[in-house]
C-alpha cells in the first residue's frame, strides 16, 4: 500500500494542512495493484529491451492539493526489465485517477514518457516499442576553413509525439560535433557562442533508418541584442528579470511536400524552436549573442513581446518599460449585512 498527505504546495499558496494540528497523523494505506511494461525496439525484429530501469515520475491522491514526486525516493517504484523486457511494479495505489506517467534510462533509444492509462489497460499490462537514436555529426568551421573547436552547438526537433527532442553538444578540437537523434522530427541547430554565430539549420528531418550527411557551418560575427528593462514612470531599472529569447525554425506545414509519421491523427503545430534566457543586472541590462534568423523576445508580463528578424546587424537593441511592478499588495475586506459589517 502507499499513501502521502501535502503540508504546503506551491501550486496552491492559501492551502492549509489544518489536520497538523490535531495529532496523531493518519495515513491509510490504498490496496494495490500491479502494473507491467514492456519494452520492444521498435525496429522490424521488436527485441526485448532487457536490463533497462523503469520508474514512475508522480502519483496523484485524490483530495490532495498537489501530486506526490516520486523522484524523492529513488528506492521505490522502480524496476529493471528482464530477459522479457518486461518490469514490473507491484504496489502501485489503485487510487489512480490520471494516467500514470513512467520513465527509462537507457542511452540508445528516445528519452519519452510512458503513458499508462488503467482504463485503457485493465490487465495491468502495456508494451511500448521504443525508437533507436541515429547519429548525425557536424563540423564547424571559421570563414577562412580552420576547425572552430569548443563552439556549443543545440538541437531541437519537434514531431508529432508528446516529447520532442533537444541536446546541446560541442565541437572538438577538430571543429567536428556528434551526437544521437530521434527518428521521424523535423529539427532544427542553432550554433550559440558569444562571439560567433551561423545561418541555422531548420529544415532539416530525419527519417527512421535514413543516414543523415555531415551538417556544415561557417561562421561568422554574431549579432548583439541587448537593451534595459525599466518600471515606471521615472524608468527605473529592474534587476532579476528573466528575459527569454526563442529563435524559431521553419515549421512542417510550410515545407512543400515533406510529412512525418502521424499515427494518432494528431494536429500538433510541428515548429522546433531554441530558448535561452538571461537575468538583467542591476541596471536591468539584459545581452543576448545571436545569428541569423526569426526570434521572439519576452520579459515583463505587462510588456508585449518582441518579434524580429536578425540578417547579419552588428548590434539590435529593445528596450522593456512596464508601466508598474510584476507583483505588489492587493487588499480586500470581508463584509456581510447592510450596512456592511466586517467578518474577522
Amino acid at each position: 500500500g502507499f499513501d502521502y498527505r501535502v503540508v504546503k504546495t506551491a501550486r496552491d499558496e492559501a492551502h492549509r494542512a489544518d489536520w497538523m494540528d490535531r495529532p496523531p497523523i493518519r495515513f491509510q494505506l490504498s490496496a494495490s495493484q500491479t502494473v507491467r511494461i514492456r519494452l520492444l525496439d521498435a525496429d522490424a525484429d521488436q527485441a526485448p529491451i532487457a536490463g533497462t530501469e523503469v520508474y514512475l515520475w508522480l502519483l496523484n491522491k485524490p483530495g490532495e492539493p498537489d501530486s506526490f514526486n516520486l523522484t524523492f525516493t529513488p528506492s521505490e517504484f522502480r524496476a529493471t526489465t528482464d530477459d522479457m523486457g518486461v518490469g514490473f511494479f507491484r504496489v502501485v495505489p489503485e487510487f489512480i485517477f490520471h494516467p500514470l506517467i513512467f520513465w527509462r534510462k537507457i542511452d540508445r533509444y528516445l528519452l519519452e514518457r510512458i503513458e499508462f492509462d488503467p482504463q485503457e489497460h485493465p490487465g495491468g499490462q502495456i508494451t511500448v516499442k521504443l525508437d533507436r537514436l541515429l547519429p548525425v555529426t557536424g563540423r564547424v568551421r571559421f570563414l577562412d576553413g580552420r576547425p572552430a573547436p569548443d563552439i556549443q552547438v543545440s538541437v531541437a526537433g519537434s514531431g508529432y509525439k508528446t516529447d520532442g527532442f533537444r541536446e546541446v553538444v560541442r565541437t572538438g578540437d577538430d571543429g567536428i560535433f556528434r551526437l544521437r537523434v530521434a527518428p521521424d522530427m523535423l529539427y532544427m541547430f542553432v550554433v550559440q557562442d558569444e562571439q560567433w554565430s551561423a545561418p541555422a539549420i531548420d529544415d532539416l528531418v530525419i527519417r527512421r533508418n535514413a543516414s543523415v550527411e555531415e551538417l556544415q557551418f561557417e561562421l561568422r560575427p554574431s549579432t548583439r541584442v541587448r537593451g534595459r528593462v525599466t518600471v515606471g514612470p521615472d524608468h527605473e531599472p529592474v534587476a532579476g528579470q528573466r528575459m527569454g529569447l526563442r529563435q524559431e525554425g521553419r515549421d512542417l506545414h510550410h515545407l512543400e511536400g515533406v510529412e512525418l509519421p502521424n499515427p494518432d491523427d494528431s494536429n500538433r503545430w510541428i515548429q522546433p524552436s531554441v530558448y535561452s534566457s538571461v537575468i538583467t543586472d542591476d541596471e536591468g541590462g539584459y545581452e543576448f549573442s545571436v545569428g541569423p534568423g526569426w526570434f521572439r523576445l519576452s520579459g515583463p508580463s505587462q510588456v508585449e513581446a518582441e518579434t524580429f528578424e536578425v540578417v547579419d546587424e552588428p548590434e539590435l537593441v529593445f528596450n522593456f518599460a512596464a508601466e508598474r511592478p510584476e507583483k505588489g499588495p492587493f487588499v480586500g475586506q470581508v463584509v456581510t449585512d447592510d450596512p456592511p459589517r466586517p467578518v474577522a
